[in-house]
């Protein structure tokens, strides 16, 4: 039970991890070019990390519970 929580956790903060990375891409774009497309993604990967945070707390939580029920 526990690796399966650890391996959520872990494709999930390779996820965030891109998107982070490619955010910080298209800020540099968005200096140079002020485009409204980019600013948009920008806000859309912004809010997918929020959801991506939330499930790692909860994966984190699960795997907490699972370590003290051991």
């Amino acid at each position: 039970m526990k690796n399966k929580h650890t391996d959520k956790m872990t494709e999930l903060f390779k996820i965030r991890n891109r998107e982070s990375y490619h955010m910080q891409e298209l800020i540099k774009e968005y200096k140079d070019n002020e485009s409204n497309v980019i600013y948009m993604e920008i806000l859309t990967i912004e809010e997918h990390q929020k959801i991506l945070d939330e499930e790692i707390q909860e994966e984190m939580n699960e795997l907490q519970k699972t370590e003290s029920d051991s």
